[in-house]
């Protein structure tokens, strides 16, 4: 196992402030990448006899740095008194596809809990390298692990302290995800109740079948949504939180459109075409990846003539979400 260290802050402003001041202190980009971090585990764990850390110690993550490698991960921290991380390291093995890993954690009784899409952008300057983590279009962080020069995470606080950047001063140790697990585990009464009556809804097989029918009338690749939901009654409720994220997710869209904001622009339309692709809306997500590209080269003449079209294509997917 690979021991490491590193400090993890939130970002207390939005993107493009934080890259202004990094810019002022003559960091530059070295790389940028898309990340999804998928938390399985144990089907037979009872989650409400364990701890948020002790949840998160006992994950297995199928990892996708898109583009680039897969592998299956599992992560191990130890913490102080505080809760602070004080060590932590990694196992990890390569794979080729993680939509047959997810299979295979399911056949030996693992599943799914949440996932974590992360966009990230690594900076550079002299002094230190850092990566700037957009997460699931929500929380900005920032990460920046030990190296030859800097060997603690003391030496690390005073490093990143001395950019006055806008960060929360009082964790340095933030986890990103026991945040997504604490969402999770706020939602499940929620979710368990709408799964619940969604299986009341769908018992007989004509039900379920007329769900299915109204699903793949707007494209929505069953086959593919299956591969991560198992079935319609897992599937619905992912649907249905979708459908409820969109009225944000379009005013975020409307308003980088208007302001010519390519930045805020390319992170909402990539967090919609991770989740649409995952959901088994794979035109539509095709659509949101070539918005993707196209902001990420500032090209607003493409984004301009198909915009319309995007938005006509949600509209027309929301709208049958709204009848489930």
């Amino acid at each position: 196992m690979k021991i490491e260290n590193e400090i993890t802050v939130l970002v207390k402003s939005d993107y493009s402030t934080i890259k202004n001041i990094l810019e002022q202190n003559d960091f530059t980009i070295k790389e940028e990448y898309d990340l999804l971090d998928i938390y399985l585990v144990n089907s037979n764990l009872d989650l409400s006899k364990l701890s948020n850390l002790e949840i998160l110690s006992k994950c297995v993550l199928i990892r996708d740095i898109i583009g680039i490698e897969k592998e299956l991960l599992y992560k191990y921290k130890k913490y102080d008194e505080n809760e602070d991380i004080i060590e932590q390291g990694k196992v990890k093995c390569p794979i080729t596809d993680t939509e047959k890993a997810l299979k295979f954690m399911e056949a030996i009784d693992y599943k799914k809990i949440f996932q974590i899409y992360d966009k990230c952008i690594a900076f550079s300057n002299k002094n230190i390298d850092l990566v700037v983590q957009l997460v699931n279009d929500e929380y900005i962080f920032i990460e920046i692990e030990t190296n030859n020069k800097y060997t603690n995470a003391e030496e690390l606080k005073e490093i990143i302290n001395k950019y006055n950047l806008p960060i929360d001063k009082t964790n340095y140790f933030v986890k990103k995800a026991e945040i997504m697990l604490k969402k999770v585990l706020k939602d499940k009464a929620t979710i368990e109740n709408n799964t619940s009556s969604v299986k009341e809804e769908i018992k007989p097989v004509e039900k379920e079948n007329n769900k299915e029918e109204l699903l793949t009338s707007v494209g929505l690749d069953l086959k593919k949504a299956y591969e991560f939901f198992m079935d319609i009654d897992t599937l619905i409720p992912q649907l249905k939180e979708y459908l409820t994220e969109s009225v944000e997710n379009k005013r975020v869209m409307e308003e980088s459109y208007n302001k010519k904001d390519d930045i805020n622009y390319e992170i909402v339309v990539h967090k919609l075409k991770s989740e649409s692709r995952m959901l088994g809306l794979t035109d539509l997500g095709e659509m949101f990846y070539n918005h993707e590209l196209a902001a990420k080269r500032k090209d607003w003449d493409y984004i301009n003539k198909e915009y319309t079209s995007l938005i006509s294509e949600y509209d027309k997917v929301l709208n049958v979400l709204e009848k489930l």
